[in-house]
């Protein structure tokens, strides 16, 4: 997806969205079509919440213009979705972490406790290693 106003000289550009997705995905087996959509998916919700985009900065602006933004207030649901995208990023670092080091790996994966391991997101880890 293009997003509104993404011009140089005036001509459209074409993001690299996925395209450091797709050259990793080239080069580990364990990246198939579930993992590319899921690390996809991923990359596009860390993006929104990393860079300015037209659409976000005109709902600032209406906000703005409506009088509902003043200062900073807790919202919970905003705060489960970031927690959710924390663990997803956290899952694919002990993925390549678990390619990286295989060894490594598999000893922290065999000291674990059953509670820790319920606890941790690691089946892209365990994905790895088979």
């Amino acid at each position: 997806m293009m997003e509104e106003g993404f011009t140089i000289n005036g001509e459209r550009v074409r993001g690299f969205r996925f395209l450091v997705i797709d050259k990793i995905s080239e080069r580990y087996t364990w990246f198939d079509e579930e993992v590319l959509k899921k690390a996809r998916r991923l990359y596009g919700k860390l993006s929104e919440r990393t860079h300015a985009s037209v659409y976000r900065l005109r709902e600032i602006r209406d906000l703005k213009q409506d009088r509902k933004m003043y200062f900073f207030s807790y919202d919970n649901q905003e705060f489960n979705e970031l927690l959710r995208l924390f663990e997803e990023a956290v899952e694919f670092n002990f993925a390549f972490l678990a390619q990286a080091f295989p060894r490594a790996f598999g000893s922290f994966i065999k000291d674990l406790s059953d509670k820790d391991g319920d606890i941790l997101p690691l089946n892209l880890a365990k994905k790895t290693c088979t």
